[in-house]
């Protein structure tokens, strides 16, 4: 999100992992746009939403893997 940060661009599209509260790991996308600025130019609000894709890259490793 640099690109958002630094306003070459007004979306997002972020690929990264979190343990959830159970100790796992999870992989989420993150897509959306900016809402408005201030007044230098730094994103003020966000709108977008999370995807958990943990499941279709378990499922594209084991396939690979097959």
């Amino acid at each position: 999100m640099s690109s958002l940060r630094d306003g070459v661009t007004e979306h997002f599209h972020e690929e990264f992992r979190v343990r959830d509260l159970q100790g796992q790991w999870r992989y989420l996308i993150a897509r959306g746009s900016m809402v408005s600025k201030d007044e230098n130019g730094q994103p003020e609000r966000l709108t977008g939403m999370l995807l958990d894709v943990t499941e279709h890259r378990a499922m594209a490793n084991a396939l690979r893997l097959s």
